[in-house]
Order: C-alpha cells, then sequence, then structure tokens
C-alpha cells in the first residue's frame, strides 16, 4: 500500500526548497511569472501534461498526471 506520508517526507526538503523560492520571488497577483515557470517546471519534470494560459490568465495553468 502506498504511504503518502512517508512520500511527502522523502520529498520535503524538494518541496521547502520550491515554497522558499516562491517566497523570494515576491510577485503580485497576476504577475506571478517566475512562481509561475518554477511550478509549470517542476511538473513537466515529474511528469505532468501542463496547459498554460488557462482562462485567458498568462500565469494560470493546469497540471494533468
Amino acid at each position: 500500500m502506498f504511504d503518502c506520508i512517508a512520500y511527502l517526507d522523502g520529498i520535503r526538503p524538494d518541496l521547502v526548497n520550491i515554497m522558499d523560492q516562491i517566497w523570494e520571488f515576491a510577485e503580485v497577483k497576476n504577475k506571478e511569472f517566475k512562481s509561475s515557470a518554477l511550478l509549470k517546471g517542476v511538473l513537466r519534470e515529474n511528469g505532468f501534461v501542463v496547459t498554460e494560459n488557462v482562462a485567458g490568465l498568462e500565469t494560470a495553468f493546469i497540471g494533468t498526471y
């Protein structure tokens, strides 16, 4: 059986790094270009298909696995 808690504990350093980067970007609403690019890249690296510019917003995206 899949142990979700153990999995999340294992990737914790990566998640904290992502959160720290987004915090440092300090982007304002609908101008999150660096944050959006970072998250889309992480999703793609992990096998997700990313749909960009959702609902007419440049920074909006959907990640599908």
